[in-house]
């Protein structure tokens, strides 16, 4: 998936799930506080969503094991999308 693949996609849909690196992702796009993205965990308290205003900010500067979701796209695995 190219960078303005996964920017469209955050853009146009509700929740979307993803696995990376062996871990589960999700971002949530209908939060008040922005657009939601975190790693899913039994307890969402233990490592709680982060929030961003536009998707091109969301892939640029959340950062999983120190590398960004821009920089990631090609590998993301999209489990649920709607």
């Amino acid at each position: 998936m190219t960078k303005a693949d996964l920017i469209e996609k955050i853009e146009r849909g509700r929740d979307i799930l993803f696995d990376i690196n062996g871990k589960h992702y999700g971002i949530f796009t209908w939060c008040e506080q922005g657009i939601g993205v975190g790693e899913l965990t039994q307890d969402i308290s233990e490592d709680p969503l982060t929030y961003f205003q536009t998707a091109y900010d969301l892939i640029n500067k959340y950062k999983i094991d120190g590398v960004s979701l821009a920089d990631l796209s090609d590998k993301i695995s999209i489990t649920d999308y709607s």
